[in-house]
């Protein structure tokens, strides 16, 4: 795996997690903000393979403590199982669209079966009439200009395994996470977009089940918040990380 990193590395560490059709540059803006004050450290998570992803991870930062862990979407979702395998080795989590799984056997597994639907759609009808049905959905709340321009930037991301990570990170494929989150024990904040509903309850269910955990729900944004109002996301992190 390869990893972009910014900043000085005796400043403190913030590991950067992407999500599904990402790339570190979609973090472009936020190293910017961030990167006299941390050491900055970008995974490319081109393979869809979770074992390996968090395995190598924790081995880049294997020197490091107290690192603090953002991770967007599917990229919360590695965060999440990342700080479950080893949990002393961080002092604060963000994530942006947390979904920890699901944990009713049934609809995990129709979840998995639709998901399997979208990997043979990219195959069969092609990566554009993919992306334009993915960022029409709801909990997005793009508009048109948003959407021609996350459309874009997502073809560049495409490569031979994109089909692959619906197969293998999904929320469908993944294991449900909601009975460790109680295991969670370093300060963390949860982030959301008022536009996106599903995301915002689920963050609230999170909230249910570790009442420490902090939720912050960004006005007029949808699913992608860091995207679609960067600079009230920008505030979010600012204050939850004191800068």
């Amino acid at each position: 795996m390869q990893f972009k990193t910014s900043g000085k590395e005796t400043n403190p560490t913030i590991l950067l997690l992407h999500g599904f059709l990402g790339s570190s540059n979609d973090f472009t803006e936020l190293v910017k903000n961030l990167e006299d004050s941390y050491h900055i450290i970008i995974p490319e998570i081109k393979e869809p393979c979770q074992k390996t992803i968090t395995s190598e991870i924790l081995n880049k930062i294997k020197d490091k403590t107290d690192v603090i862990m953002f991770g967007y979407s599917m990229g919360a979702r590695i965060a999440l199982d990342t700080y479950l395998k080893a949990p002393q080795k961080f002092s604060k989590l963000i994530f942006e669209s947390l979904n920890p799984g699901i944990d009713d056997k049934k609809l995990r597994e129709e979840r998995k079966d639709n998901d399997l639907k979208l990997a043979n759609k990219i195959l069969s009808e092609g990566k554009e009439v993919f992306l334009s049905d993915w960022y029409s959905l709801s909990l997005f709340a793009f508009s048109d200009i948003e959407k021609i321009v996350a459309i874009n930037t997502a073809l560049h991301n495409f490569n031979v395994n994109t089909h692959l990570f619906l197969e293998n990170l999904s929320v469908g494929a993944m294991q449900s996470m909601w009975k460790e989150l109680k295991d969670i024990t370093c300060e963390t904040l949860l982030i959301t977009g008022k536009n996106d509903a599903k995301f915002t309850s689920i963050a609230n269910q999170i909230k249910n089940e570790n009442t420490k955990i902090k939720h912050q729900v960004i006005d007029f944004a949808g699913h992608n918040t860091h995207f679609q109002k960067p600079e009230k996301f920008l505030k979010c992190l600012h204050d939850f990380l004191d800068l």
